[in-house]
């Protein structure tokens, strides 16, 4: 489910500029420039520039802007990437490929785009104006009215051809190379699939599981990875998250049909006999950071990526993730770190807080921290059985301390006690998603939670969340939290 919240945020990612041929060196960089027109804007960013289709999280620059309200940066690039340029409270998504001069007019209720790189991002923002966007493919999550499986068919499937038919249009018209066609086709079927899938899951737990539903030859295919797997594809951050979701799913039905299989081996049997080449060895890649981010690490994982692996993007992804893995686990058992002790929280009166203040004045309890988003769905669903969870052990010292990454002035502290059932120890980041504590975990998804014991050492980055399981027995979590408790 972390899946679903974290991929909603990402959009285009990578295309190879040339293929087969490094960039010279000089040509490896961006330069973006322009002006802010009729509004008043504090500062300009660049953020979350991804240079690969693989991972959610990038890298991130900030612009200053002079006297008249221009800004000019220049970057090093190896391949087009997304990117948001993010000004003010405002935000869009460009992409930026190497050599590019990029000159942007910030105007309030548009973009103007010219120069080199110009073309691409026209596109995508006429694109986007004229309800063509890929998100559009999600659109039944923020419907006030449940769809029916033949209602979103329809839509997809017109939204799809209508994103083809528009690039078509416009391909004599603007100069957009093959690599960029090649992948907005791409991204026009991976998300086109991948909603098929999305739906059928919110259709069934708006239904109930208890509905029986006759899902058509169509949606039935979007969960068959072997149907639409393409290595011409494997540049498209949307076809790897379809594979994704498509690989838990099918490992899934494997479960229904032998019980006695885990999670684990059911991927592996996936991975293994469903999947080949480029498609396999990107997915397998990104199964791996998703077991890293949990804390997980699996021989048998590793020794297939090994066994597969050959290109250079998915071994250095891997070594990255790998070499930040140790380092966190460095932090296990210590006291808390800069990046933690001074991450900044707000309290309900907005009064700043320090998150090790927070922690230094529960000495002597242990802390569950629950990061969550009111807009993330696992998030909301865990919250009565963290509940269930407080009661049972809330005569043992042990606190549950709620933190949001939402602006608190958007939502207001009376929907924040609404979720978390609780008045107390509830806080937001001051900066969201750009806190030091995310920033230093590379963490960028919610639900998340953290333990630390009753002298405020950090004993788990990545732990377990509360499940449905909790009325009925003690599930791993409470355990876990009764056993920190009695020490």
């Amino acid at each position: 489910m972390k899946l679903i919240c974290a991929f909603l945020i990402i959009f285009l990612c990578v295309e190879q500029h040339v293929q087969g041929k490094p960039l010279p060196q000089n040509e490896r960089k961006v330069m973006v420039e322009g002006q802010v027109v009729g509004m008043q804007v504090g500062e300009i960013s660049l953020e979350d520039v991804v240079d690969n289709p693989i991972e959610y999280d990038g890298q991130s620059y900030a612009m200053e802007l002079t006297k008249d309200s221009k800004f000019h940066i220049e970057i090093p690039l190896g391949k087009l990437s997304s990117a948001y340029l993010t000004y003010g409270e405002e935000s869009a998504e460009i992409l930026l490929a190497p050599g590019d001069k990029l000159s942007i007019t910030i105007k309030p209720d548009t973009l103007l785009f010219a120069g080199k790189g110009a073309d691409r991002n026209i596109l995508i923002r006429q694109a986007e104006e004229s309800g063509l966007s890929l998100s559009q493919f999600y659109a039944f999550y923020q419907s006030d009215t449940i769809w029916s499986p033949d209602s979103y068919l329809k839509w997809a499937t017109h939204l799809r051809q209508e994103r083809l038919n528009y690039l078509s249009e416009y391909s004599n018209s603007l100069r957009l190379s093959q690599e960029f066609k090649d992948l907005f086709k791409a991204d026009t079927e991976a998300a086109y699939y991948s909603g098929l899938g999305l739906f059928q899951s919110y259709y069934q737990e708006k239904k109930g599981s208890e509905v029986n539903i006759d899902w058509s030859a169509t949606y039935v295919q979007s969960g068959n990875v072997e149907e639409y797997q393409n290595d011409a594809f494997v540049n498209s951050s949307y076809y790897i998250y379809m594979l994704n979701n498509a690989l838990y799913f099918e490992a899934s039905e494997i479960q229904q049909l032998h019980p006695e299989i885990d999670t684990p081996a059911a991927i592996m049997i996936v991975l293994k006999d469903s999947l080949s080449g480029r498609s396999r060895e990107y997915v397998l890649t990104q199964y791996i950071i998703d077991q890293l981010d949990e804390n997980t690490y699996d021989e048998e994982t590793i020794a297939l990526f090994d066994e597969i692996a050959t290109e250079d993007i998915t071994k250095q992804i891997i070594d990255k993730q790998l070499n930040k893995r140790g380092e966190n686990l460095k932090l296990i058992g210590k006291p808390m770190n800069k990046a933690f002790y001074n991450t900044l929280l707000l309290d309900p009166h907005g009064k700043e807080v320090k998150l090790g203040e927070v922690i230094d004045s529960m000495k002597g309890q242990v802390v569950y921290l629950d990061m969550w988003s009111i807009t993330c769905g696992p998030c909301i669903k865990a919250m009565p059985y963290a509940k269930i969870l407080r009661e049972k052990l809330s005569k043992l010292p042990v606190e549950f301390v709620y933190i949001t990454v939402d602006d608190t002035e958007g939502i207001g502290w009376d929907v924040i006690q609404e979720h978390t059932q609780q008045s107390k120890a509830i806080y937001a980041f001051k900066n969201g998603y750009k806190s030091q504590l995310h920033q230093y975990l590379k963490i960028n998804w919610v639900p998340n939670y953290i333990i630390f014991d009753k002298q405020g050492l950090l004993i788990d980055f990545a732990a377990e969340g509360p499940s449905a399981e909790v009325v009925e027995k003690a599930i791993p979590i409470e355990i876990r939290l009764r056993e920190l408790a009695a020490k």
